[in-house]
């Protein structure tokens, strides 16, 4: 090939104008110089013009000049694409990219342009074929998409983190990191505080900790979500506090909000939306429920915050209370991700220990605090994974770490190391179902971790006269259900209940006027009689 050997570039349109004589200028000119020449085009149809050069001279090669890469892409993960060049990137399914190739009309799902370096772009779950234009290599790189939860996360370790347990979203299998999402209308945190002992850190002339139940609502904006149960154990008073905030961006505002609280100022200068109860005492063993719970409405969503005791020093039956409700301008559902609000805040749900308020640390010289965290699915339902700190509130902890128990709580402990994950099985049980055994003179209460069978005699002999069995009667949440058999057996509900039994057995003829109510069973095996009454 000479010197002078120049390649002209056409589109077919022009090729036919200039081939007739006209004034068509082709698209690209290029002088050849001896050996292999590189001409990069886009994509369609050329006609190419060599001139100056002696037959079978010029041989023509079609490289394709893109980098292909087909990936499947899981969920909560992104996609790394490295170039050096900028360039555009498609990323189609494999039909479309089968239509493509053809020179077909089909256009990528996805389009991105990329700069030279690492970018990061982002694509819903499933396979796809990548291709980056113009470049002969790209490198692609699966990546997940919560680095900045395990950000947030290893940077507790140099604090004073809120203790306790909580649900970020992620598994980890020995280290695997496995993502999952929650999303309910109720979050609820058990709690059973049988010793307490706790100062600030800042501050030893004040006595006390709270526990905190948070979560984020998440929808078109993020809220995030207190309802704080306040303990001041110097007089073992307690109130409850609840907490709104606009996660939605860095210091986003609170137009729209309103309900049975007040505008105050956060601890760093942010508007929150705030309410309290009036101060009471409480007696432990102290244990119960903290409860957020959600609703749409027309124009956004109803949030109510809420309590259920189930032992105030003694038991007393599960009763859902609602203390407050905030109205919020978006809809959304209470949400659990390894995802963050648009302040950077994690998208997790927390039942914490921590300090009173304002970014306190509780010191906790004391304790025998056992935790739960539940959400609501067709029943009251244990999150699958949990850690041992929250990543949200600005109150924390220290002097305690976690043990799980037997039964599956979460059990604070002075002196132990603080675990910040727990288990990847997390199966606590769950006190709901309340059972009063009723006789003439006392009621005997407990509430049921397992199932619960209490059998009665068809006939029983005191002071020389027997007694007979006449019926057993339940009441289950003021509904009255008859018995036939001579035994009753009730199994814990995943709703809170409250289930009353009572045994009639009545005299010989005699005293067939007669009518007693008794406790059978007893961890003796013996009958008590209780008191007669007439019918």
């Amino acid at each position: 090939m000479n010197s002078s050997t120049v390649l002209y570039v056409f589109t077919p349109y022009q090729y036919v104008e200039w081939a007739a004589g006209g004034l068509a200028e082709p698209l690209l000119s290029l002088r050849l110089s001896p050996g292999v020449n590189t001409l990069n085009l886009s994509r369609g149809n050329y006609t190419l013009v060599v001139l100056r050069a002696e037959p079978n001279q010029v041989t023509l090669n079609l490289t394709p000049y893109w980098s292909v890469e087909e990936l499947y892409v899981a969920p909560y993960f992104s996609v790394q694409v490295s170039v050096g060049s900028k360039t555009e990137l498609y990323a189609f399914t494999e039909p479309e990219f089968q239509v493509w190739e053809m020179d077909g009309p089909a256009q990528p799902s996805y389009n991105f342009t990329l700069l030279p370096g690492r970018n990061t772009v982002d694509v819903g779950p499933g396979t796809y074929v990548f291709v980056a234009l113009n470049v002969t290599r790209a490198n692609f790189t699966l990546l997940p998409q919560y680095p900045v939860l395990l950000n947030l996360l290893f940077q507790q370790e140099s604090q004073f983190p809120p203790v306790g347990v909580s649900a970020l979203g992620l598994y980890n299998y020995s280290g695997t990191l496995v993502p999952y999402t929650v999303t309910t209308d109720e979050v609820l945190g058990f709690f059973n505080v049988s010793t307490l002992e706790a100062v600030e850190l800042d501050d030893p002339q004040v006595r006390g900790a709270t526990i905190q139940l948070n979560v984020m609502l998440n929808g078109s904006g993020q809220y995030w979500l207190q309802d704080v149960l306040s303990l001041l154990t110097g007089n073992q008073t307690t109130y409850l506090d609840f907490n709104v905030w606009n996660a939605s961006a860095p210091n986003a505002s609170l137009r729209g909000v309103k309900g049975t609280g007040s505008f105050v100022l956060g601890t760093q200068g942010q508007r929150v939306f705030a309410g309290s109860t009036y101060p009471i005492v409480y007696h432990l063993p102290f244990a119960g429920y903290l409860d957020v719970k959600e609703s749409p409405v027309e124009g956004g969503t109803n949030v109510t915050f809420g309590y259920v005791i189930l032992q105030d020093g003694d038991l007393v039956p599960p009763i859902q209370r609602w203390f407050a409700w905030v109205f919020v301008p978006v809809r959304g559902e209470l949400t659990v991700s390894p995802f963050t609000a648009g302040d950077g805040s994690a998208e997790d749900a927390e039942l914490v220990v921590g300090g009173i308020s304002g970014g306190d640390v509780s010191q906790i010289l004391a304790s025998d605090v056992r935790l739960a965290l539940f959400y609501y699915n067709e029943g009251i339902t244990p999150f699958p994974a949990v850690y041992g700190v929250g990543l949200d509130t600005l109150e924390g902890a220290t002097g305690v770490g976690q043990l799980l128990s037997a039964n599956g709580l979460v059990v604070l402990v002075p002196g132990v190391p603080l675990n910040y994950f727990l288990t990847d099985h997390f199966s606590p049980a769950v006190p709901t179902t309340y059972v009063t055994v009723v006789n003439w003179t006392k009621a005997y209460s407990l509430y049921l971790r397992s199932p619960f069978v209490l059998e009665f005699p068809p006939n029983f002999t005191s002071h020389g006269l027997t007694y007979k069995l006449v019926k057993i009667e339940t009441v289950v949440d003021g509904r009255v259900v008859e018995v036939n058999d001579s035994f009753v057996e009730v199994t814990p509900s995943p709703t809170f209940q409250n289930v009353t039994i009572v045994a009639v057995y009545r005299g010989p003829p005699s005293l067939q006027l007669w009518e007693f109510l008794v406790l059978a069973a007893l961890v003796s095996g013996t009958v008590l009689l209780a008191r007669r009454r007439r019918l």
